[in-house]
């Protein structure tokens, strides 16, 4: 029989379904892959801001998995890994492995679901990285057993995603499969949604109750330590300085609300800060902004970057992974290092100053073609399937 005259069930295993650019378009790819030729399932925590969506969605088997969690924890872990083998076991007895595709996102999913289905005896196995759980700012041996947990766990994948040049560059140099196995697929937009025209800028500001004409500096990040906004706050405070009227504007929320909040306590900011929330109308928000401000310390491609351009709002941006491939510095916007907040400020003061800076840099957001619409990413996984179960 046919890899045509069959589906194929590809199974998505991903770890918290929070708001996120990963678990935006794992769900996404979930919803829109072509029911006529994938019977599609979906394994995640019981949890996460994005779990009501996943609900919704007709024509897909979920499961929710109570010990699956970001946080190491060996007991849960464990308890996931089981869950998730036994999930794997029984789809794999009902409709045959060789019909069956997994596809893992996340760290943890990533680990625990490629082995659940290597010892299940489930032979395509696909990983995308959205970025990687080791960094440079981890405790060199916490550092060395992720990047060995990869390499060993690479063994048995099939197939690498990756959404940007330097994340498949980082990968092969440290061993982590090799390069026939790694596909790029772009982190996707609908790229319509985020142009300039879907609201102006008084309209955004009124939806979001920002003042009308006040020069406008905006964040949207998860609130946990990759994205640094202690950073951003310390950077709106020399921007403050220079430009009293500077406002500043954070969508998003997270474990280090707190700390987050207690900052901008301790550099009296509060009358300049909006801590917005959780909002899934960020082509609104960029509507609103002058400048946006990405202070993460490491990425894989970060989605809110292609919005940005996308939507022609000038960038200033940590100089790190895919970051670059997005931002091209004195083009589109400028890249600085991770956790200089004072070079931040200098080249967010700059652009807000220069209004033919500003608008030469809105002008020049063209890194955004086709590859980066959410449709050809559904697109280009589909193949990858096909191709896969066409060479089995």
């Amino acid at each position: 029989m046919s890899v045509s005259d069959r589906k194929i069930t590809v199974v998505h295993i991903i770890t918290k379904l929070e708001l996120g650019g990963a678990q935006q378009n794992t769900l996404y790819t979930v919803e829109h892959l072509d029911r006529g030729k994938f019977n599609v399932v979906l394994i995640t925590a019981s949890e996460g801001y994005l779990l009501n969506r996943a609900l919704k969605i007709k024509n897909l088997d979920l499961y929710l998995i109570d010990e699956l969690q970001r946080e190491i924890n060996p007991i849960k872990d464990y308890g996931a890994f089981k869950k998730i083998q036994k999930i794997l076991k029984f789809k794999s007895e009902s409709i045959g492995k060789q019909n069956m595709i997994i596809h893992t996102h996340s760290s943890k999913a990533g680990i625990l679901g490629r082995w659940a289905a290597y010892l299940s005896g489930i032979a395509h196995i696909i990983h995308t990285f959205h970025g990687f759980g080791f960094n440079d700012y981890q405790p060199f041996i916490t550092k060395k057993f992720y990047i060995f947990l990869e390499r060993i766990t690479a063994k048995i994948t099939s197939k690498f995603i990756v959404v940007s040049n330097s994340n498949r560059e980082k990968a092969i140099r440290l061993g982590i499969g090799d390069n026939d196995k790694f596909h790029l697929i772009r982190s996707g937009i609908r790229i319509e949604d985020y142009s300039r025209n879907v609201l102006s800028r008084e309209e955004a500001r009124n939806f979001f109750s920002l003042e009308k004409n006040a020069p406008i500096i905006g964040a949207i990040s998860c609130f946990k330590p990759q994205k640094d906004l202690i950073t951003f706050v310390r950077a709106a405070k020399k921007i403050s300085d220079e430009i009293p009227e500077a406002r500043f504007i954070v969508a998003g929320d997270g474990d280090m609300r707190n700390a987050i909040e207690e900052e901008i306590k301790k550099l009296s900011l509060e009358k300049k800060f909006t801590l917005l929330g959780w909002t899934e109308n960020t082509s609104a928000l960029l509507c609103a902004i002058d400048v946006l401000l990405h202070t993460a310390l490491w990425e894989g491609l970060p989605r809110v970057l292609v919005e940005a351009a996308a939507s022609g709002v000038p960038i200033v941006a940590t100089n790190i992974d895919g970051n670059c491939e997005i931002v091209k510095d004195g083009t589109n916007g400028f890249l600085v290092s991770p956790r200089d907040y004072e070079d931040m400020a200098k080249k967010v003061c700059r652009i807000l100053k220069d209004k033919e800076l500003h608008k030469r840099l809105s002008q020049n957001q063209n890194s955004i073609d086709k590859t980066f619409h959410i449709d050809e990413m559904v697109k280009m996984q589909e193949e990858l399937y096909l191709s896969i179960m066409n060479h089995y």
